[in-house]
């Protein structure tokens, strides 16, 4: 006869397989002040019965009794109960009827005291028959920690929830009733046993700060589970849970007045940007870690295609008229031009012809990105027009690329000025296609208009530069290009190569048609506050930041190798072969090989550079190693130089 594991781990068990009978205490009844009841215990046989008793059915019948300390002369009633009737039943004297096979729990009670036992009831005649169990999303143990799949009945076992990734545990289902339990705990059923685990998606918090969700799932516009009240609707916090990989649309609230918005910061840290610029909408995956997004709005300048009075756009085939009030208030107010053409208007369908000159857009004297709204506003009723408009400059091409827009219809769309723009630059516009089934009859009216605001309200972090920063300033009089001096504008030329002491950094724009067919592939420049010369210490530390900023997305590399030589005091900058780092009678005193191979790569290294006498000049020399292609918009970089390391360099 199998008795469970648990129950060789009781103390003090009883084994009877024999009638018996025990007569019951008798207690006197009798007044007794304040009396009390020490304590109380089932007995069997005048024996103390601890944890649990065993008697085989065919006993039909016992007797418990029930031995009480307490007050002398003092009277409690005692009473006796059977947890399980269905095993055994006790009255009131103790008689216990024997049922079937099984377990209750027999207890007695007198005053404030009580006892219990396990009575369990055997039959050394069964066959103790073993039952399938089978969990579903999980598995049973034995007391020995071994799981099983079967069981005989009032065997104790513990479920184990195989808990799944992203999920919380709920609880068990049974396919059969009265399953004894306790928590995870259960005693095996006289039956097959099908457990099943059941699960709910574990929540993540979303915060939004200036923003609402549109969409998550397949529900739309959901309501926020709290709200975090502030002075300004754009400070407000709207707070979510939502399942992990729950697909998620955010969308920023409308613009304050004179404002833009410009992209989302994740996370609570400043321009940790994320997303498209300018796009209100984001649409994402939700993570299994709590996340904040939060809406960043930038000044407005509303006149961005206008520089100044003589800002001009010409296209051949219509009328332009310039566009600079809020008569029109599906462009905002926004500068811009209208066209006025006939259907049989020619198309520009390729290039980037620069036919809009005398922009109001700089990115370089603030060195900070733009992020711009463009409105298309296409007035005839009949036809769509396939349009495009872009910046250029020097190697650089913004665009909003080809737009479609329907008849009667205005269309929001952005663009994005990367750190290499200048005032008075170009941009172009261009019809991509002809208008089809339109004739000399059909009129059109065709609006644009442009907003802009910098990206980074707070300046741009790849370029900002703290109090702290000890920066490369450099002699603009002596930039020289291989032997093609600089342009009185203050740019090297071939190529394009701008020095700016306020940041320590240089943009450099070279492409196939210019940098790439000249002889002389290497600029150089005199580092004007370069260390004066110490024989104890020689050896000085430039630290080095590039910014791929390549349009080219096909060929993306930018390859280069940037050097230190060190010349005579004197040396004319006339005579190219005095800095070329590839001569032999020029002494490189550090040098650096930079490969950008990424679309906004960030690149940062670290030079040493040795000085071996006070009577010389220190040049930066930067040599093209890598061009390909004949793409105009091909090759641009920007460069930062310290000699501290104050761009996150990790020294080795």
């Amino acid at each position: 006869m199998k008795i469970s594991r648990l129950k060789k781990l009781l103390v003090g068990i009883f084994c009877v397989v024999s009638l018996s009978s025990c007569g019951a205490e008798d207690d006197e009844q009798e007044w007794f002040p304040d009396p009390q009841v020490y304590s109380i215990r089932l007995q069997y046989n005048n024996q103390n019965i601890d944890g649990q008793f065993e008697a085989d059915i065919s006993m039909e019948s016992l007797v418990f009794t029930a031995k009480i300390v307490k007050d002398q002369g003092s009277y409690f009633p005692k009473t006796f109960a059977s947890s399980d009737t269905l095993v055994a039943e006790i009255n009131q004297n103790g008689e216990v009827t024997l049922k079937r096979e099984g377990e209750t729990v027999i207890s007695v009670s007198a005053g404030d005291k009580s006892h219990e036992i396990v009575l369990i009831v055997t039959n050394e005649y069964s066959t103790h028959t073993s039952y399938s169990l089978t969990v579903m999303g999980g598995h049973a143990v034995d007391l020995d920690g071994q799981i099983v799949t079967s069981a005989e009945q009032y065997e104790y076992l513990t479920l184990v929830p195989d808990v799944p990734t992203h999920k919380g545990f709920l609880g068990w289902n049974y396919s059969v009733e009265n399953v004894w339990t306790s928590g995870n705990a259960i005693k095996m059923p006289a039956s097959d046993l099908l457990v099943t685990a059941n699960y709910e998606d574990e929540l993540y918090k979303l915060t939004l700060v200036g923003a609402q969700v549109s969409k998550a799932g397949d529900e739309d516009d959901p309501v926020q589970d709290e709200i975090i009240p502030a002075k300004s609707i754009y400070d407000v916090k709207n707070i979510y849970h939502f399942a992990y990989g729950t697909e998620i649309t955010i969308k920023a609230l409308e613009a304050p007045e004179n404002k833009l918005f410009v992209g989302f910061d994740y996370n609570n840290v400043e321009d940790n940007r994320i997303g498209d610029e300018g796009r209100e909408e984001y649409t994402f995956t939700m993570s299994d870690e709590d996340s904040t997004y939060k809406s960043v709005y930038s000044s407005l300048s509303k006149n961005a295609l206008h520089y100044d009075s003589a800002a001009k756009f010409t296209y051949s085939g219509a009328t332009v008229t310039k566009i600079q009030d809020s008569s029109d208030a599906d462009l905002k107010g926004y500068y811009g031009y209208q066209l006025d053409f006939n259907g049989t208007i020619s198309p520009i369908k390729t290039g980037y012809t620069e036919n809009i000159t005398r922009t109001n857009i700089d990115t370089m004297t603030t060195f900070n990105p733009l992020t711009m709204e463009v409105l298309f506003k296409n007035e005839n009723p009949n036809y769509s027009i396939d349009v495009e408009l872009y910046l250029s400059y020097f190697g650089n091409l913004s665009t909003t690329g080809v737009v479609t827009v329907p008849a009667s219809s205005t269309i929001k769309t952005y663009m994005h000025a990367n750190i290499c723009v200048p005032s008075a630059c170009s941009w172009g516009f261009a019809i991509r296609d002809s208008i089809t089934g339109a004739t000399s009859s059909d009129q059109f009216r065709f609006k644009f208009a442009v907003g802009a605001a910098h990206t980074y309200p707070n300046g741009y972090p790849l370029t900002k530069v703290g109090s702290d920063y000890q920066l490369l300033n450099f002699d603009t009089t002596t930039i020289t290009n291989g032997g093609y001096p600089k342009s009185t504008s203050g740019w090297g030329s071939p190529g394009r190569v701008q020095y700016h002491d306020s940041v320590g950094g240089m943009f450099w724009a070279s492409y196939a048609s210019t940098f790439g067919t000249r002889t002389g592939e290497y600029k150089y420049i005199n580092i004007a506050n370069y260390p004066s010369y110490d024989a104890d210490k020689p050896i000085s530390n430039i630290y080095f930041k590039a910014l791929n900023l390549v349009n080219n997305i096909d060929e993306p590399i930018n390859e280069f190798t940037i050097y230190v030589v060190e010349v005579p005091s004197g040396t004319s900058t006339s005579d190219p072969t005095k800095f070329n780092p590839t001569s032999e009678d020029v002494t490189v005193a550090g040098s650096l090989h930079v490969k950008l191979e990424k679309v906004n790569e960030v690149y940062l290294d670290k030079m040493e550079v040795t000085r071996t006498s006070s009577s010389t000049n220190m040049f930066l020399v930067i040599a093209k190693d890598h061009l390909e292609g004949t793409d105009r918009y091909a090759h641009n970089v920007f460069m930062q130089f310290a000699y501290n390391n104050v761009f996150g360099y990790i020294e080795e």
